[in-house]
């Protein structure tokens, strides 16, 4: 009997345990409780949340939207009145390179001719159904003459037929009154070159069926008569029609120079003994 009550209390402290053990296990449970329903009750109220503020948020949105646009527009507006202030600079700075392409290529033309020279611009110009004419800014008081030879960058213009005291008159070379001494690039024949009144070709006459000419020939200046050096461009070739009733081809010529577009020209003078090539270019009357 002594034995058996010696081992009695080991149940109650393992009851003792079992419920210390169970109290805590009822706390935890509690606690995660508690969490799910508030995680639960958050679930419940965002979408009513989310819908209450809809609208706001539309609003809100529809404003940043609106302002955004606003400042788009005025941007692109601002932007317009400046391309409109910068648009006639663009246009004069334009015009300035062109100009300068034209007097440099002037210029270098210039340097490669046997005497003097000297720029001149074109201040009108007539036209009609044979005669061509340009006026240009010289006269006799810078020494102009009458006969004297015209030339532009690329080529023959024609020469000068009536002066006055601050201008002259120029007739091209597609004025019906103008022939020209030249020959052929590839050939070196010498054939002869007339204006015939068509402003956009120049005719060879008198020009044999056989004669050994081609389209696409270079047809230069011979020298001939004093007026022009040699080998300056006239034009190039660009039909050949065999006449019909006569000895003689029908032949055009397109000339090198587009006279409808001349602005600047350059007279030219004799050389004189001893002189160099474009040693005494000038530019215009001040």
């Amino acid at each position: 009997m002594a034995q058996f009550s010696l081992l009695r209390p080991a149940p109650l402290l393992a009851r003792l345990i079992f419920f210390l053990a169970l109290a805590l296990l009822l706390l935890f449970f509690d606690q995660r409780d508690q969490s799910f329903k508030r995680g639960w009750l958050l679930a419940v109220v965002y979408p009513i949340q989310a819908a209450a503020q809809a609208p706001e948020q539309l609003w809100l949105d529809a404003q940043d939207g609106l302002r955004s646009n606003r400042s788009l527009h005025e941007e692109n507006q601002r932007m317009k009145q400046a391309l409109e202030l910068v648009k006639p600079k663009l246009v004069r700075l334009r015009a300035l390179e062109q100009e300068n392409r034209r007097l440099q290529d002037l210029l270098d033309a210039a340097r490669r001719m046997p005497g003097r020279t000297r720029m001149a611009r074109v201040v009108g110009a007539s036209h009609d159904a044979s005669t061509h004419m340009l006026t240009v800014d010289l006269g006799s008081r810078d020494g102009v003459f009458v006969g004297q030879g015209v030339i532009a960058a690329s080529g023959i213009v024609g020469q000068v037929v009536r002066i006055g005291p601050f201008s002259s008159q120029v007739a091209l070379l597609t004025d019906a009154g103008q022939s020209l001494p030249a020959q052929v690039l590839r050939t070196r024949k010498n054939v002869l070159v007339n204006g015939n009144g068509n402003p956009v070709y120049l005719s060879i006459p008198f020009l044999p069926h056989n004669a050994d000419l081609r389209k696409g020939d270079v047809i230069l200046s011979s020298g001939l008569g004093g007026v022009f050096p040699k080998g300056l461009p006239i034009g190039q070739v660009v039909s050949i029609r065999v006449g019909k009733g006569t000895a003689f081809s029908e032949v055009r010529v397109r000339p090198w120079v587009q006279m409808d577009r001349l602005e600047e020209v350059l007279l030219a003078w004799a050389p004189q003994p001893g002189a160099q090539a474009g040693s005494a270019a000038e530019g215009p009357a001040s």
